[in-house]
């Protein structure tokens, strides 16, 4: 961000790159470089996935599922992501599969691998199968990297609109973790100020299409245009 120096730019895709290779990081054991074509092609697709998923004639496949079958248009289109999504994602499984080692495994689809194994030889019909793999692979690529990349863009523009309390969060974070360490989950109990910024800027946004709406149940205190508190 800083080498675009004064020039207006776009945040998503330097966000939604960082954010998607952390999950591939965890989920498949490796990242991609964000010239990587078929890395960008897949965060494209999704986006696009996502965004004809709000159109209104795909709304109907809810109600009438035929309609998803149709060879023109959104349908036709959304089909497509579908199956290049899920050429990509099997693709992992299967070369993670082939060089699958029981002594070290290096990431969340090997350890699944491994635990599917075990399961198989003692009950014929667990629910652990490639098949729950790939959707849980694809929820957590899909839908997580959409959702935190929202999320931290909506922080951005909520941080630029109210420079005091991007202060105090920055306060914050460099008495409890400083410049010369990654955080952790044990900071949590200890950044009450900036968790509650967090959750404040997911109660005041949308961060998924099609959100079920969201409201406090009691007031917190009083009313500003962005509204922090802080549990005593």
């Amino acid at each position: 961000m800083q080498k675009q120096g004064e020039n207006p730019f776009s945040p998503f895709p330097i966000i939604s790159n960082a954010v998607s290779n952390i999950i591939c990081s965890l989920c498949f054991g490796r990242r991609f470089d964000y010239t990587n074509s078929e890395f960008k092609r897949m965060l494209d697709f999704m986006s696009r996935g996502l965004e004809i998923c709000l159109n209104s004639q795909l709304l109907l496949i809810n109600i009438c599922p035929w309609l998803y079958y149709l060879p023109f248009g959104p349908y036709k289109e959304l089909r497509l992501i579908e199956k290049d999504i899920t050429t990509f994602l099997k693709k992992i499984i299967k070369d993670h599969q082939e060089s699958l080692d029981a002594e070290n495994p290096q990431d969340f689809i090997d350890m699944y691998l491994l635990h599917m194994e075990e399961e198989r030889k003692n009950n014929s019909h667990s629910s652990f199968n490639e098949d729950y793999l790939f959707y849980i692979i694809g929820d957590l690529f899909i839908a997580g990297t959409d959702t935190t990349t929202n999320s931290l863009l909506w922080c951005l523009l909520y941080m630029s609109l109210n420079p005091d309390v991007q202060e105090k969060v920055h306060e914050e974070i460099e008495r409890v973790i400083g410049p010369h360490r990654p955080p952790s989950l044990t900071d949590k109990a200890q950044m009450p100020y900036t968790e509650a910024t967090i959750m404040e800027v997911q109660r005041l946004t949308v961060v998924v299409p099609l959100a079920v709406p969201h409201m406090t149940s009691e007031k917190t205190g009083k009313s500003r245009d962005f509204l922090l508190w802080m549990p005593l």
